[in-house]
């Protein structure tokens, strides 16, 4: 269930992660319409399976940020966060953020 997520345009995944999404195959990030959640979806396809590392550092750089902007006072969204799913699979890199992240990425690697 997405229903409280929006697709990010390219300027909110360079700002959140720190990527150009023009130096992949294709990006897609959903991210909370409320800045009081965590929740996000980001999927990247690769054009070289060498691009992973970057990718992931990128994701695990935004997760300390998030983690340190809801420490103190978002427990429940910090738990979100340290149960986030990131898996890289052949050219994709998934990445989930959300109570059901395990099912989403047991979907994800039944899709490839």
């Amino acid at each position: 269930d997405m229903t409280d997520l929006s697709l990010a345009d390219n300027r909110t995944v360079r700002r959140l992660y720190g990527i150009n999404v023009n130096d992949y195959e294709g990006i897609n990030l959903y991210v909370s319409d409320s800045n009081m959640k965590v929740e996000e979806v980001l999927v990247v396809k690769l054009k070289d399976a060498s691009q992973a590392g970057g990718v992931e550092s990128a994701v695990r750089s935004r997760v300390d940020t998030q983690l340190q902007s809801f420490e103190g006072y978002g427990p429940e969204q910090c738990k979100l966060l340290d149960d986030h799913v990131l898996d890289t699979e052949g050219n994709y890199v998934l990445f989930v953020v959300n109570e059901k992240a395990q099912a989403a990425d047991q979907a994800f690697q039944d899709s490839l």
